[in-house]
């Protein structure tokens, strides 16, 4: 049966423009108020949905950011949109997923783990719930003005690439938490995609949305829950 598609972003009226935009090519979008930086937005999100269309099919959490120093503030701001995001995401709204339903994490080749030193990867391989990650990530937050960042990731961006490993760390603890649920969780790397974070990347924001859709209908039988996708095809954590 045919299903709506919620956009959802914390800039209304840009938001408003682009579900316009697609719905003038006979799609139905709609647009949703969501800053996944605070709660009460989620929650608030949450309680429309439920009144309006009952449940969800898909989760896609995809807001992110990209920040350059590395800094104790840097890192929380930056895992406050790119982890604690999709957290606070999940934790509001995974309740309205039904059966067969997926959760698709967007993240990024920079959060494999050979990014990080083998000290702090192997920290993270202990770490088996939501909550301890989440306390793990704040200390390290906490230390990182006296700790160079060499010590943690290696290569340039440390901060984002943090995030995107801490993301990935919270794909397997989903995966998981919900596996006898029958809800899949994914996480995808869409590729050098151009976005305003990344103007000048050569792909085609449309290519890497359709194979992140591929993942979804293709079922769990091809795409298998807690899997880390590019193209469609299964890479390294």
């Amino acid at each position: 049966s045919f299903r709506a598609s919620l956009l959802t972003g914390r800039d209304v009226e840009k938001g408003c423009a682009e579900a316009g935009s697609f719905q003038r090519k006979g799609f139905d979008v709609r647009f949703l108020e969501l800053d996944v930086c605070h709660e009460r937005s989620a929650e608030n999100l949450a309680l429309v949905v439920r009144d309006q269309y009952g449940a969800l099919d898909v989760i896609v959490n995809n807001a992110a950011v990209c920040l350059e120093d590395w800094s104790s503030s840097a890192l929380m701001d930056c895992l406050e949109v790119n982890l604690f995001g999709a957290v606070r995401t999940v934790s509001c709204l995974g309740q309205l997923l039904g059966e067969d339903a997926c959760i698709v994490n967007v993240s990024s080749g920079d959060g494999e783990s050979v990014w990080l030193s083998t000290a702090v990867r192997e920290r993270f391989e202990k770490v088996q719930s939501t909550k301890v990650l989440l306390d793990v990530l704040r200390e390290l937050a906490e230390k990182a003005d006296s700790l160079p960042s060499q010590e943690v990731v290696h290569g340039e961006q440390p901060t984002y690439k943090v995030s995107k490993f801490a993301l990935n760390c919270y794909t397997r603890l989903l995966h998981n938490d919900l596996n006898e649920s029958g809800i899949r969780v994914l996480a995808v790397c869409p590729g050098d995609v151009r976005t305003g974070m990344n103007p000048s990347a050569s792909r085609c924001p449309s290519d890497a949305a359709k194979a992140i859709v591929e993942l979804v209908v293709g079922g769990p039988s091809t795409y298998q829950s807690g899997g880390f996708y590019r193209d469609c095809e299964i890479i390294s954590w």
